[in-house]
C-alpha cells in the first residue's frame, strides 16, 4: 500500500484495546523491511537504505526473499551500499516506464528470480554481483541492460540471458556454471566469458565477445545471429559446434582440446588463427569459411563436406585420422597437408593443394566431380587413386614408395611435377591422361582402360613390363625413352599406340602385337629390337615419311600385318627377315598388295611387290638411297 494509505489507516483507527493492537501491527508494518517493494525515490536521494524511497515506505528485508521494482523517474542513481554492503534478492524487476536507473557501490546478491527489464531505457548495474541460484536476466523490451566492470561471481550457478533487448556484461564473470544466450537482443562480452559447464546460444541477434571465451564443458554458437570473437575460443572438455546462420568472425584460435569442432553455419565464418579438435574437425555448413591458419586433430579427422566454400591459408595435420573432402563446395590448402590415414576428395566443389601432401604409407585417393589441383612440390603416400570424373592436375612430385598409380575416372588427368616414383601405374578409367614427367616404376605400366594416354614429359620412363589392352597410348617422351622394359617385352593388343616423336620404346625392347592392334608412326622414326604379330595389326605411317626399323619381324600363326598409308617415295620399313620366309605373305601394304623384301641399307627393307615397269626405277633410285636415309639405331 501507498504511504498515503498507511497514515490514513493510522489516522482512523479507534482508541481502544484492540484498536491499540491495530496500531502497533501497522507501526511495525511502516518501520519493518518488506518482501515486494517499488521504488519511488520518496525520500528525495538515492540511498537504498532509505525507507521513503520504498513503497511501501520500508527497506527491502535483506534476507533473499525480497523481489524489488524500480519504477518511474526520480532519483536514478542508486547508491546501494548505503548503511549496508550487500542487498540479497529474489528478484529484480526494471518496471516499462522507468528510466535509466545506474546502480552503484555494494554488491547484489541475486536469486533465482533474476533480472527482468520490461522497458525501452538503458539500465546500469555498477555494483559488485554475486549469484545465489541459477536464474535468467531478460530484457523484454527495447531496452539494455548493462553490467559494469565490478566483480561478477557467479559462483558456481548457470546464467541464462534472454529477451529482445540487449545485454552486455563488462566484467569476467567468475565461477561460472552453465551460459545460455536466447532471445533477438544484442549480448556482449567485455572481457570475454568463461564456464566450467556449457556455453550454448541459440540468440538471433548479434553477441560479441571481446576476449577470451572458454566452455570447459562445450560450447554450442547457434540461432540466426551473427558471433564475433575477438580472442581465443576454448573447450577443455567438450566439444565447439558453430552453427549459427549469420556472418561469425573468430580472431583467435578455436580449440577443444578433448572433443571436437564442427563448424556447420549456413552465415559466412572467418576465423584468424587456427582450429583444433583432439578428436576432429569437419565443415559441414552451407556458409563460407575462411581460415588464416591451420586445421589440426591430434585424434580423429579432418573432414569438409558441405556446401560452403572453405578457404584455409595454413596446412592441415591429421595425426590420427584421414582428410576427407566431399561435397559441393569449393576447397583451397594454402600449405602442406600431413596425414597417417590418408586423404580422400568425393566432392564436386574445386579442390586446390598448393602445399605439399604427406600421407605416409596411406592412400591419396582423387575423385569426385570437382577439378582437383595439385601444386606443391611433393606427394608423399603409400598409392595414389584417381578415380572421379573431375578434371586432376598435378604439378607435385609423386613419391609413392611400391605403391600403385591407378588412374581409374572418366576425368582427364595430367600429372607434370619433377618425377613419378611408383611401384605400377594401372590405367583403367575412360579419362584422357597426360604423363608429363619422367617415371621411374619397380613394376608395370598396364592400361585397360579406353582414355588416351600421353608420356610427354623428358627423360626415360623405367617399367617391368608394358602392356596395354585399351584405348590410345601416345608416345612423346624428349630427352630418352617414354617406354623401356627392363625384364618383358611391350604388349600391345586391340589398342592404339601412337608416337610423337622419335625412339620412342628403347630399341633392346621388343614389341608384341595382339589382335586389333595399331601403331601411329605418324611420320616418325622407330628403331625396335623384335616386332611379334600374334593377332591382326596395322602399321600406320601417316602422311609424310616414316621411318620403322625392326631387329626382327615375326608372324605367329595366321596373323596379318597390314601397312597402311604406304607412300612408296617418303617411307621405310627396315626388317631383318629371311626372304624366303613365309612371313612376308602375311604382311599386306592397303591397297598395294604383298610384301616384298628387298636388301639394303644394312639389312633389308620391306615394300609393296612392285609392278615390273616401276621395278627397274625402284632398284635404282630407292636401294641407292637407303644408306642415306637411314637413321642409326640407338
Amino acid at each position: 500500500m501507498s504511504r498515503r494509505e498507511a497514515t490514513y489507516s493510522l489516522k482512523t483507527l479507534r482508541p481502544s484495546k484492540s484498536g491499540a493492537l491495530k496500531l502497533l501491527a501497522a507501526t511495525s508494518l511502516l518501520l519493518s523491511p518488506l518482501y515486494g517493494q517499488i521504488w519511488d525515490g520518496g525520500a528525495g536521494n538515492g540511498n537504498w537504505n532509505a525507507a521513503n524511497n520504498w513503497n511501501p515506505n520500508a527497506v527491502p528485508v535483506n534476507t533473499g526473499s525480497a523481489s524489488i521494482t524500480f519504477a518511474g523517474n526520480t532519483q536514478l542513481s542508486i547508491a546501494v551500499d548505503s548503511g549496508g554492503w550487500n542487498r540479497r534478492l529474489a528478484s529484480l524487476t526494471f518496471a516499462s516506464g522507468a528510466g535509466a536507473f545506474s546502480l552503484n557501490g555494494g554488491r547484489l546478491d541475486l536469486g533465482s528470480g533474476g533480472i527482468l527489464h520490461q522497458g525501452a531505457s538503458t539500465q546500469t548495474i555498477n555494483s559488485q554481483i554475486l549469484l545465489e541460484a541459477d536464474q535468467t536476466w531478460t530484457a523484454s523490451s527495447t531496452g539494455s541492460l548493462a553490467t559494469g566492470s565490478a566483480n561478477f561471481n557467479a559462483d558456481g550457478y548457470s546464467l541464462t540471458l534472454a529477451g529482445s533487448g540487449s545485454i552486455s556484461l563488462g566484467a569476467s564473470v567468475g565461477n561460472l556454471e552453465n551460459l545460455t544466450l536466447s532471445g533477438s537482443g544484442a549480448r556482449s562480452f567485455a572481457t570475454g566469458i568463461s564456464t566450467d559447464g556449457t556455453l550454448i546460444s541459440t540468440s538471433s541477434g548479434s553477441v560479441t565477445f571481446s576476449g577470451p571465451v572458454a566452455g570447459d564443458g562445450g560450447i554450442q554458437l547457434g540461432g540466426t545471429g551473427s558471433y564475433a570473437a575477438s580472442s581465443t575460443v576454448i573447450s577443455s572438455g567438450g566439444n565447439i559446434v558453430i552453427s549459427a546462420g549469420s556472418p561469425l568472425s573468430f580472431a583467435g584460435n578455436v580449440t577443444a582440446s578433448n572433443g571436437s569442432v564442427t563448424v556447420s553455419a549456413s552465415g559466412a565464418t572467418t576465423f584468424g588463427g587456427n582450429i583444433s579438435g583432439r578428436s576432429g574437425v569437419a565443415f559441414t555448413g552451407s556458409g563460407d569459411s575462411t581460415v588464416a591458419g591451420s586445421l589440426a586433430s591430434q585424434n580423429g579427422s579432418v573432414t569438409l563436406s558441405g556446401a560452403g566454400d572453405v578457404v584455409v591459408t595454413g596446412g592441415v595435420n591429421s595425426a590420427g585420422g584421414g582428410v576427407s573432402v566431399s561435397g559441393s563446395g569449393d576447397r583451397s590448402f594454402g600449405a602442406a597437408v600431413n596425414t597417417s590415414a590418408g586423404v580422400s576428395v568425393t566432392g564436386s566443389g574445386a579442390t586446390t593443394f598448393s602445399g605439399s601432401i604427406n600421407a605416409g604409407s596411406s592412400a591419396v585417393t582423387l575423385g569426385g566431380s570437382g577439378a582437383i589441383t595439385l601444386s606443391g612440390s611433393q606427394v608423399n603416400s603409400g598409392s595414389l587413386v584417381v578415380n572421379g570424373s573431375g578434371s586432376v592436375v598435378s604439378a607435385s612430385q609423386l613419391n609413392l614408395g611400391g605403391g600403385n598409380l591407378t588412374l581409374s575416372g572418366s576425368g582427364s588427368t595430367s600429372l607434370t611435377g619433377s618425377a613419378i616414383n611408383v611401384g605400377n601405374v594401372v590405367v583403367s578409367g575412360s579419362g584422357d591422361t597426360t604423363l608429363g614427367t619422367q617415371i621411374n616404376a619397380s613394376g608395370a605400366f598396364t592400361q585397360t582402360g579406353s582414355g588416351t594416354t600421353t608420356f610427354s614429359g623428358a627423360g626415360t620412363n623405367y617399367f617391368s613390363s608394358v602392356s596395354i589392352t585399351g584405348g590410345e597410348v601416345v608416345l612423346d617422351q624428349t630427352g630418352g625413352y617414354a617406354l623401356q622394359v627392363s625384364g618383358g617385352n611391350v604388349v600391345i593388343k586391340g589398342a592404339t599406340v601412337s608416337f610423337g616423336g622419335d625412339n620412342q620404346i628403347a630399341n633392346w625392347n621388343d614389341v608384341t602385337l595382339g589382335a586389333g592392334s595399331v601403331l601411329l608412326l605418324n611420320d616418325t622414326l622407330q628403331d625396335i629390337d623384335q616386332l611379334i604379330i600374334t593377332g591382326d595389326s596395322i602399321l600406320d605411317f601417316g602422311s609424310g615419311g616414316s621411318t620403322l626399323d625392326v631387329g626382327g619381324l615375326t608372324l605367329v600363326g595366321d596373323s596379318v600385318l597390314t601397312i597402311a598409308n604406304w607412300n612408296t617415295s617418303a617411307d621405310l620399313f627396315f626388317a631383318n627377315i629371311n626372304p624366303g620366309s613365309s612371313t612376308l605373305a602375311k604382311v599386306v601394304f592397303e591397297g598395294l598388295g604383298e610384301a616384298a623384301w628387298q636388301p639394303g641399307g644394312g639389312g633389308g627393307v620391306l615394300v609393296p611387290v612392285p609392278e615390273p615397269a616401276a621395278f627397274g626405277l625402284f632398284a635404282i633410285g630407292g636401294l641407292g638411297a637407303f644408306g642415306l636415309v637411314r637413321r642409326p639405331r640407338r
